[in-house]
């Protein structure tokens, strides 16, 4: 009698383990879904402001603004380091990073600036805050 009990404790106890496995595995890739997919919109962020200024480069050159087509082709430089560290990430999670081209506004030089420097302010302040 007592050899059935403990042995009923085991299996019950044993139940609980895998159950506690099953949860916390699945927690595990809920959460490394969601991470995955907050990667695919950074990737896809990034990759769109890289495309963004080098748009914004070759209207400063068009515009007769040589020295702002270099600074807007650095940003394009610097964004493009985070596109591939974000697809290191992804590929790492075992994600395909396939960013898609987006419509791009490209105004006057000023103006795209002024855009330029509202954009990685607010990045600053708020996604990295």
């Amino acid at each position: 009698m007592r050899t059935r009990r403990i042995v009923k404790t085991a299996i019950v106890g044993a139940a609980v383990v895998v159950g506690l496995v099953a949860w916390a595995t699945s927690a595990a890739r809920a959460e490394e879904g969601a991470t995955a997919a907050a990667l695919k919109i950074a990737h896809q962020r990034e990759y769109t402001t890289q495309q963004l200024y080098l748009a914004d480069a070759a209207r400063a050159d068009e515009e007769g603004y040589p020295q702002v087509a270099v600074l807007f082709r650095a940003l394009a430089s610097a964004e493009s380091v985070h596109v591939r560290n974000h697809a290191i990430a992804l590929e790492a999670l075992g994600v395909t990073p396939a960013p898609k081209a987006e419509p791009l506004v490209v105004r006057t030089t000023a103006e795209n600036l002024q855009a330029g420097i509202d954009a990685e302010v607010y990045e600053r302040r708020v996604a990295y805050a």
